[in-house]
């Protein structure tokens, strides 16, 4: 073989340099993914947090809009009440976003094994 080595050492000698190699590669990628996404706890979490402030937000928010007297908030004109629902429906959005994140930690803890 090259270099002095037998053919079977060449061979051992690059199957660890690989085995190493994809460790180093597989480590770092998933270390920088795990402190991207939650861990397994907080992914369950944040995914009924979101949930129920989604449909809460979106309950009030279209309560406010049709004028729904037992809301427990008056209003003297109709831009204050649109500009509170608008925020209760931009906040809802704020929420579907944090459930899709908190649904692909989930995923990713599931392959990772960790849920």
């Amino acid at each position: 073989g090259r270099f002095g080595f037998t053919e079977e050492e060449e061979r051992e000698k690059g199957e660890r340099r690989e085995r190493v190699c994809r460790k180093e590669v597989c480590g770092l990628r998933m270390g920088f993914l795990d402190k991207i996404f939650f861990g397994p706890f907080c992914s369950l979490f944040c995914t009924g947090m979101s949930l129920f402030g989604i449909v809460t937000l979106l309950t009030l928010g279209t309560l406010i809009k049709n004028e729904y007297a037992y809301t427990g908030v008056h209003f003297e004109d109709e831009e204050a009440r649109t500009a509170t629902a608008s925020g209760c429906f931009t906040a809802a959005v704020v929420y579907v976003g944090f459930l899709g994140w908190s649904g692909v930690s989930i995923l990713y803890n599931k392959r990772r094994k960790k849920l």
